[in-house]
């Protein structure tokens, strides 16, 4: 930045821009269909399941797990 060091205001902020729009990037896909509106679907489903499992801490990778067989679930049930 010009040979100056950011403050450690600006070192927080910067630092919590990746994973925010990261998380939009997720939600965004996950509620979208070709660019004509959210469509609640079986990855929505699979969505709220990883959230849950992030809110009570479980590993990642059964996280990823539990998601992936929630959608595959939702996918042949409906």
């Amino acid at each position: 930045m010009g040979g100056r060091t950011p403050s450690a205001r600006l070192s927080a902020v910067i630092r919590l821009i990746a994973p925010a729009m990261l998380a939009a990037l997720i939600v965004y896909e996950a509620l979208s269909t070709d660019g004509h509106g959210p469509a609640f679907d079986a990855r929505l489903v699979g969505l709220a399941v990883a959230g849950v499992g992030l809110l009570a801490r479980v590993p990642l990778l059964v996280v990823v797990a539990l998601a992936a067989a929630a959608t595959a679930a939702a996918r042949a049930l409906a």
